[in-house]
């Protein structure tokens, strides 16, 4: 929450804004454990197109499994729902393809529209 900006962002501002400014100061602290001694290579899976923002391990410098997956939307995108539903169709198919390939019991969903 420190990392979280106290000031507002800029119109318009992007998709890459949203994940970065907010999401991963939010989220990394739920996922982050140096302590942890668990370190699997990621192997690319199923969509060709990616989500806006993955949650991963990371070990050092080689990536880890995969946390959670998550969808943005710009300010301009809030009232086209067709946008919205495919983004969050979208990450319930990464998680869904994440959680059976990793042989996981739960996956981490987001999604995030606007300011």
């Amino acid at each position: 929450i420190e990392r979280v900006p106290r000031t507002t962002l800029k119109d318009p501002i992007g998709e890459v804004e949203l994940c970065t400014t907010y999401i991963d100061p939010i989220v990394c602290p739920l996922f982050s454990d140096p302590d942890r001694e668990e370190s699997k290579a990621r192997k690319q899976i199923g969509r060709a197109k990616q989500p806006d923002a993955i949650i991963n391990e990371i070990d050092q410098l080689s990536w880890g499994l995969s946390k959670g997956h998550g969808e943005a939307k710009v300010q301009e995108e809030v009232n086209n729902l067709y946008l919205l539903c495919t983004d969050l169709i979208r990450v319930a198919e990464f998680n869904k393809d994440a959680i059976d390939f990793y042989n996981m019991n739960c996956m981490l969903g987001f999604q995030v529209v606007g300011k």
